[in-house]
């Protein structure tokens, strides 16, 4: 069957990233009647930045969205006030760090609230809608003072002091001086109270019902330097001494009080460092004691765990009460679908509020009343859009993208699942190439994109690379390997201490069930990956030569040097390879596709960022460099300046473009 090209439509390009409308951050009013997001562009005079405003559409659909706001800043995260008078939202207008602004519905200008040195996060009401919480970062006075020392007058500082081994992030850079805590701001006067102090980060503040206390995440215990775990804390909203309420057994994150203030929902789990350990919805109380799961036995994992990048990244979405207290709603994240899920708080069936086999519900809020929700949704043929839903009916309210679709021709995804060489059955999708025409005279190549993470999931999402490639005549072949979220906790925690060995074999097969299709043309096989994906690309190529072609992204090459490197290193090293490089060397190097240079063959390009602290580029360079003294495949490396871990998701848009067009070229030199 041949896949013809629509009429008057073209292929889709990496230029494209200047068309696409990044849809997110759904709000809807207290009374359910409007729905406020957030829509991100580049901008057409600048196509070095984005813009971005805030939009209002009524919830029933009566007439389309208008635009809040306007400008050439940022405007992100609007937040309702409890009486649907006023939305607060994040700003960078007044200058690069974004600060709080109230925005009345009744007219006006925005008024601004906050004038922090380090900005603010993103606003969270109090019930009787006098007061934001929100989080910011601060400068920790002794530290920014002996880094402030310099040789000369008017000079930038020498140093940078560094005691703690968790001192950078990938995407914010150098935290030695900083940390992260709670304020609360008077909406009335502008006053402004750090609420939270001490040498740790707290974040996502979240309003007690009676406006006495905010819960809030944070890591206070003797490990936090080396330690991924956090735990449910409690302080009074006025300012005092916090009080710990979950016990440290694992991961803990936004928490939500219950409509009676008797407990704390959040999303976690309480088996430490368990690898792949499955993210549950679970409830502590407040006055102290045990949490309690409400997921129980659900074998899903609870959030979103999807990937994409046709979305502005955004923060994980909380847990909704119902106004009764009696059931709680959360994001789903199960074979490669984002759901929104009702768990009774008790006994009782868990039912599907809302998303469609084959689709991704990214975000979601709900209404007072609980009845009426807006949501992001897309799948594979559309990228993000705003939706409602009600009495288990849903209307799509945005269209962003409307425009950029009618003109372009996108490729459908077909989900498959395979058998790997265990047994396991394994997801994926694959897209075939614009213009494609089953023929025993036509063969197409083929390329195997592998996630980062590992443990996130491929969804049933709209990916622009994906496209970009279908449309240049590659079939796109995409799978949640093991490791991957969203396919119970045994999946995921499968290639414990065991990278590229299981989630290997399940590429692999992926690979092998595309060579039974007459149409793939298996001397063209090509294949690429970022993060994880990058590691998976790197490590294939080291153990096969089926590939002719691969571009490996921001990828993990050397876990020895990553451990002390790396953001993440220390306690990721811990987490994945089950201890400290200094106890399990061998294991390191066994498990780094540096080690398996001499064996690389496959024509092999190397993309990687300079200012990321994730991954960072010395392991990109290793890698190059030992290549290129071995001499026995071709190698090239493209370094991004400035950019971080996430060029090809929020990195500046002329480098996202190039950046697709550097990975088209590679396999157009080798795979046409």
């Amino acid at each position: 069957m041949a896949q013809r090209r629509a009429a008057g439509r073209r292929p889709i390009t990496a230029e494209d990233v200047y068309q696409l409308r990044f849809v997110s951050d759904p709000r809807i009013s207290p009374d359910g009647t409007q729905v406020a997001y957030v829509v991100a562009w580049v901008d057409s005079d600048d196509r070095t930045r984005y813009r971005s405003q805030l939009m209002l559409v009524p919830f029933d659909g009566s007439s389309p969205p208008r635009p809040l706001t306007s400008g050439k800043q940022r405007d992100l995260a609007p937040r309702w006030s409890p009486d649907g008078c006023s939305i607060a939202f994040v700003s960078n207008r007044e200058k690069e760090t974004g600060q709080l602004f109230v925005l009345s519905l009744r007219g006006g200008e925005p008024r601004q609230l906050t004038s922090l040195k380090r900005g603010a996060g993103a606003a969270v009401w109090s019930p009787d809608g006098r007061r934001i919480a929100f989080s910011a970062r601060v400068d920790i006075a002794e530290i920014a003072d002996q880094e402030g020392q310099s040789d000369e007058k008017g000079k930038a500082p020498r140093v940078k002091i560094i005691t703690r081994v968790h001192h950078k992030a990938d995407g914010e850079g150098f935290l030695e001086a900083l940390h992260t805590h709670l304020f609360v701001v008077d909406v009335e006067s502008g006053a402004c109270k750090q609420v939270t102090d001490g040498d740790w980060d707290d974040a996502e503040p979240a309003w007690s019902p009676d406006g006495s206390s905010v819960a809030f995440t944070s890591s206070r215990e003797r490990d936090r330097d080396v330690s991924i775990l956090n735990d449910v804390w409690v302080v009074p909203s006025s300012a005092g001494r916090a009080r710990r309420l979950t016990r440290h057994r694992g991961q803990a994150g936004t928490p939500v009080f219950s409509p009676d203030g008797n407990q704390v929902a959040y999303l976690g789990h309480e088996r430490g460092w368990a690898y792949g350990a499955r993210t549950e919805l679970l409830t502590v109380p407040l006055a102290g004691g045990d949490s309690t799961s409400v997921s129980g036995d659900f074998p899903d994992e609870l959030g979103n765990s999807a990937l994409s990048d046709a979305r502005d990244p955004f923060a994980a979405a909380p847990p909704f009460f119902s106004p009764d207290g009696r059931s709680i709603l959360a994001l789903v994240s199960r074979n490669g679908d984002v759901q929104v899920v009702r768990f009774p708080v008790g006994a009782g069936p868990k039912e599907v509020v809302l998303g469609q086999s084959g689709s991704e519900v990214a975000a979601f809020t709900v209404s007072r009343d609980g009845q009426r929700l807006a949501a992001i949704v897309s799948d594979p043929t559309h990228p993000y859009e705003v939706f409602a839903c009600e009495n288990g009916s849903q209307r799509r309210l945005s269209s962003e993208n409307e425009t950029f679709l009618e003109t372009v021709d996108v490729a459908p995804a077909e989900a498959l699942s395979f058998t790997s060489s265990d047994g396991q059955t394994v997801h994926g999708w694959l897209i075939k190439p614009i213009g494609f025409i089953n023929s025993a005279r036509k063969k197409w190549p083929l390329v195997l994109e592998v996630h980062g993470g590992p443990e996130t999931m491929y969804a049933a999402s709209f990916m622009h690379e994906f496209q970009v490639l279908a449309a240049r005549g590659y079939a796109v072949l995409y799978t949640n390997p093991r490791g991957s979220k969203g396919y119970g906790e045994d999946f995921a925690a499968r290639i414990f201490a065991d990278w590229g060995n299981q989630d290997a074999a399940d590429c692999m097969a992926a690979v092998d069930l595309a060579c039974t299709w007459k149409w793939v043309d298996t001397a063209r096989l090509g294949l690429t990956g970022g993060s994880y994906g990058g590691f998976m690309t790197a490590w294939l190529v080291g153990h096969t030569e089926r590939f002719k072609a691969a571009v490996s992204q921001r990828g993990c090459y050397n876990f020895s040097s990553f451990y002390g490197t790396s953001d993440i290193g220390p306690w990721f090293g811990d987490y994945i390879l089950g201890g400290p490089v200094y106890e399990r060397a061998a294991l390191y190097a066994e498990r780094s596709p540096l080690t398996y240079a001499p064996r690389m063959r496959t024509p092999l390009l190397l993309i990687h960022s300079e200012n990321d602290l994730r991954c960072p580029i010395e392991q990109a360079e290793q890698l190059f460099v030992q290549l290129r003294r071995i001499g026995k495949c071709t190698v090239e490396m493209v370094r991004f300046p400035e950019e971080s871990h996430n060029l090809s998701r929020s990195g500046r848009p002329d480098r996202r473009v190039e950046r697709l067009q550097r990975i088209v070229g590679w396999f157009d030199r080798y795979l046409r």
